[in-house]
């Protein structure tokens, strides 16, 4: 819970800052990648072994956790034509840590936009 209520603020806070959405490029696609320019530096977010890595600057960071895995994560660029645009962000995520029912799973979704 703790891990997707973080991605989700890190996510929120930066698309909040860019100027622009590069990756989804068009109204209605969806795709696993993110790609914003904040300050005129290109910042993505893409999964990549269950883990949600931001890179910027050429340095990689991983979002999620050591004890969480994430099964499937989408962007879809939405907005009106010559409004704001904004990213629905849709992940899965589980816990390592197994119990008798299986580990614990989450779907989270928030939709952010450009300020």
């Amino acid at each position: 819970e703790a891990d997707g209520r973080f991605v989700i603020a890190k996510l929120i806070y930066d698309i909040n800052r860019a100027q622009t959405i590069s990756v989804p490029a068009n109204l209605g696609d969806t795709g696993n990648t993110l790609q914003i320019t904040i300050d005129g530096v290109s910042e993505s977010f893409t999964l990549n072994n269950g883990k949600i890595q931001i890179n910027k600057n050429s340095a990689t960071d991983v979002l999620n956790g050591f004890d969480t895995t994430v099964s499937s994560l989408s962007f879809q660029r939405l907005g009106n034509v010559n409004g704001k645009n904004s990213i629905k962000i849709v992940f899965t995520m589980a816990s390592i840590t197994q119990r008798s029912s299986g580990p614990e799973t989450k779907v989270f979704q928030t939709t952010a936009a450009i300020r």
